[in-house]
């Protein structure tokens, strides 16, 4: 695979120390100069070093797959997102204020979406079970006023049957 590119680039190695290494991508990424070529293309996406990040990753994405899913069933409108640009500067900002370690994050996100699939799940099944209960109670409304109205029209002869019946 070649390098299109309008400006000429260089081909250089990086090495951060770890613990700095969110920033000083966070600082590249903002610049938009840097392209990243993958040196452990052998590896599996478990054999990575942030196998872990990915996995996490991959789990947000289907919380948010199944808000969406749910939002759609409801018919609720879902806000288009901001462009790309603006994300990425909103969350640079967000991250350059935050006094938590990008690490944890990323954890303490993760287990906010869990907690909220929870609650959306437990609401759900809570929903479902009340527009059963509902639909029961309704069909026996129906039912009832079918017999009352049926009872009313043949109210000489029920009396006259429950009459009979209690004679012999």
């Amino acid at each position: 695979m070649g390098w299109f590119r309008s400006s000429e680039m260089k081909y250089m190695s990086l090495v951060v120390p770890e613990t700095q290494i969110y920033q000083i991508l966070s600082e590249l990424g903002e610049r938009g100069v840097v392209q990243f070529t993958d040196l452990n293309k052998s590896a599996t996406a478990y054999q990575r070093t942030y196998a872990n990040q990915v996995k996490i990753c991959n789990e947000m994405q289907r919380i948010i797959r199944y808000f969406e899913e749910e939002l759609h069933k409801l018919d609720v409108e879902i806000p288009r997102p901001p462009d790309t640009k603006t994300f990425v500067r909103e969350v640079i900002e967000s991250n350059r204020s935050s006094t938590q370690p990008p690490g944890t994050r990323l954890n303490t996100f993760v287990e906010e979406l869990r907690a909220h699939e929870k609650d959306l799940r437990d609401i759900s099944e809570n929903y479902q079970k009340l527009l059963s209960v509902y639909n029961s109670k309704l069909e026996l409304k129906f039912v009832l006023n079918e017999a009352l109205r049926y009872s009313d029209s043949n109210a000489d002869e029920l009396l006259a049957d429950a009459q009979a019946s209690s004679q012999s």
